[in-house]
């Protein structure tokens, strides 16, 4: 027999125990994995990509991997200085310059988020953001 509970503890000041059934939603991006897609503009910065993500998902260090040409590619990471300093120039550079395109499938972790989350791009072009304004 399975369980189909979930029993939170918590001993911060003094305890708390709850047990409830977990609920997932299909449309969950973290627990079903389903891709987000994320609107910008192609022109745009790697630094405004990330603050989009940031502040829409609530991020604290976000670590960015994404298949360019072929190859997996960190774009982004701050969890050791090497690696900050390696991925830093990243973000004065636009989406293009850093190869990502249309449909381009990112993971996003961060140390806030049990799981990956899948991010597809789609870039606009400075005409239709212009338009649909």
């Amino acid at each position: 027999m399975l369980m189909n509970n979930y029993t939170m503890f918590n001993d911060i000041e003094g305890i708390y125990m709850l047990t409830y059934p977990p609920e997932k939603r299909d449309d969950c991006p973290i627990c079903s994995n389903v891709p987000v897609r994320i609107q910008i503009n192609e022109t745009g910065k790697f630094q405004e990509l990330i603050d989009l993500l940031t502040e829409k998902y609530q991020l604290t260090a976000p670590l960015i991997l994404a298949e360019i040409n072929g190859n997996l590619k960190t774009l982004y990471m701050t969890s050791t200085e090497q690696m900050r300093d390696a991925t830093k120039p990243h973000l004065r550079m636009t989406l293009q310059e850093l190869g990502l395109i249309n449909g381009t499938e990112m993971l996003v972790g961060d140390p806030t988020r049990a799981s990956s989350l899948r991010v597809i791009l789609s870039l606009t072009s400075s005409m239709e953001t212009a338009t649909t304004k």
